[in-house]
């Protein structure tokens, strides 16, 4: 009895093995598990990224679009097909991209703003990427980033007014270095003073 006691142990051991064996390779090899699921999440981001860097855009896109639609923190990759989609002209997908980093990651709205600014900026969306700028200091009204990206866009515009009211907060934020800060404002200064003296009543404005 006890020998068959012990055979009994032995078997439900072995049989106890087997199947967590038998569970461990299923996942392994079951395409639709979720550590398989995550693998090829994780390689499809990392190409994507890989692709994106050297201007493949339309597999960079198709890459991340997978990563984004599979992954449950899918920030990076939206992010990376939206500059991909907006590569191709694809704007409204661009935006569908955005539009889902923001909902499936609120806390990372700032992040997908400033996404969305730059890459107004490389389309030549002038006005649209401003008042997005302008949008997001509303709420932080020194961000770094935003006044660099803000900084740029004016200088592209000349619009010397407006570089001239933001010097203060570029000076406090350190966005440049001094001596470029000093520069900037005399040219801010002295285009402002070739604008009034150019105007209809040069007297009044230059005053």
């Amino acid at each position: 009895f006890v020998g068959l006691c012990l055979l009994l142990a032995v078997l439900l051991y072995g049989v106890r093995s087997l199947l967590g064996l038998t569970l461990i390779s299923g996942q392994l090899i079951n395409p639709w598990s979720s550590r398989n699921r995550m693998r090829r999440v994780q390689h499809a981001t990392q190409q994507g990224h890989i692709e994106l860097a050297a201007g493949h855009w339309s597999h960079a896109l198709r890459l991340l679009g997978r990563a984004a639609r599979l992954s449950q923190q899918p920030l990076t990759a939206c992010l990376g097909a939206a500059r991909a989609a907006s590569e191709l002209g694809e704007l409204e997908q661009c935006e569908q991209f955005l539009q889902q980093a923001e909902s499936r990651e609120p806390k990372a709205a700032l992040a997908v703003a400033l996404t969305r600014a730059q890459l107004q900026i490389d389309r030549g969306e002038d006005a649209a990427a401003r008042s997005t700028l302008q949008a997001i200091r509303d709420k932080q009204p020194r961000h770094p980033q935003t006044l660099r990206l803000l900084l740029a866009l004016l200088q592209r515009q000349q619009d010397w007014s407006a570089i001239h009211e933001l010097l203060p907060d570029l000076r406090r934020q350190k966005i440049l270095a001094a001596p470029a800060l000093d520069v900037l404002e005399r040219h801010a200064r002295c285009a402002l003073l070739e604008q009034a003296a150019q105007s209809e009543e040069p007297l009044p404005a230059l005053q």
